[in-house]
């Protein structure tokens, strides 16, 4: 007993210790431009870029050398340049934080999975808008968060048991306000037709087929902006259907980080709140992915958004995009289109890419 109390307190002596800032080595950062690259580094040395430590990785590429700038503490590579390091050709740079609205925005005073919601998400400035899809008994898709239509329209009944136009004929808008009575349930394709050059969809399948949601995407011609949260086994069926669409799939810890990027090779690894440490997030930016940070419900503060950003995330989904917008501009991070050189890194994607991972 005495021992077993001994232990105790040692922990809690060790809890109560100032944690130290944890780096990335110089062999993880090698291991990172090799997922970039493919190739071997044959040097380094370290930089400072926007007042953070780098380390900078040489790789010899096509008889040119190629230089990845690894961020030291959160891992996350900040641009891909080549050429002479006096007028270096930049050929990837990190382009900011990307704000998710989520529903549409739940927190901009619109009925959420509606097309005021779009709107309203599109005008704030976000850069993608996350909405929900379910499946109708007679096979179409639709936009709906919950199982049941009770809570966000004028009617009731399980989603799967009605027809689309049974779901048409209820009001999604007077739930909320006055102001938005007679709002329909949107379809996915009206929803996809109305972001389409304006904002990405981030696309929380519920319950529909996958077949029919690729058909859709394609049909409107979103399918290299759209992004898909669902199960694992459907996220394996889309990759196989449609690789251009962007997986975000879940994870609770670090095995879960290892096991998902080596079963589905995804460009974004989602992290809600309880899983958003420094930990997690350098440990996907390593393993070649990018955070997708969940700071909804009571966890939407924008301390705990500062705090994400800080971390490291690469996205950010609120019901508040207007004020996280606002936040991320003031300290420099929001995403700059002009900044956008490379486009979306998604070095998984390639399976060259991904032989430092088997």
């Amino acid at each position: 007993m005495i021992r077993y109390v001994t232990s105790i307190a040692i922990l809690f002596s060790l809890f109560q210790q100032p944690l130290a800032a944890s780096e990335v080595s110089l062999l993880q950062a090698f291991h990172v431009a090799e997922i970039h690259t493919t190739k071997s580094p044959s040097g380094h040395h370290t930089g400072s870029l926007n007042g953070h430590p780098h380390y900078v990785i040489e790789v010899p590429v096509d008889n040119e050398i190629k230089r990845v700038w690894v961020h030291r503490i959160n891992g996350r590579v900040s641009k891909i340049e080549s050429g002479d390091e006096q007028t270096p050709m930049l050929e990837y740079q990190w382009p900011g934080i990307r704000v998710v609205a989520h529903r549409g925005g739940v927190g901009l005073d619109v009925p959420e999975n509606t097309l005021p919601a779009i709107q309203k998400a599109i005008d704030v400035g976000a850069h993608l808008v996350e909405i929900d899809i379910r499946q109708t008994k007679d096979g179409h898709l639709i936009l709906m968060h919950d199982a049941t239509v009770d809570r966000t329209t004028n009617g009731s009944g399980r989603v799967e048991d009605m027809t689309l136009d049974e779901i048409k004929a209820l009001d999604a808008g007077g739930w909320h306000s006055d102001r938005h009575k007679g709002v329909e349930v949107p379809t996915l394709e009206e929803a996809l037709t109305l972001m389409k050059g304006k904002i990405s969809p981030d696309l929380d399948v519920k319950n529909a087929d996958v077949e029919k949601l690729v058909a859709i995407i394609n049909k409107v011609g979103i399918a290299g902006e759209s992004f898909y949260h669902g199960s694992i086994e459907d996220s394996r069926k889309l990759n196989n259907l449609a690789p251009e669409i962007f997986l975000r799939p879940s994870v609770r810890n670090s095995v879960d980080i290892h096991q998902t990027i080596r079963s589905l090779w995804p460009p974004l690894i989602n992290l809600n709140w309880h899983a958003v440490t420094e930990e997690n997030i350098r440990l996907i930016h390593l393993l070649g992915a990018q955070a997708f940070v969940n700071t909804l419900e009571t966890a939407d503060t924008l301390l705990n958004v500062e705090l994400a950003a800080e971390a490291g995330a690469d996205y950010i989904q609120t019901d508040y995009p207007d004020r996280v917008i606002a936040l991320l501009r003031e300290k420099g991070l929001l995403y700059d289109a002009a900044k956008d050189i490379g486009g979306r890194i998604h070095p998984l994607g390639n399976e060259a890419l991904r032989y430092p991972l088997r």
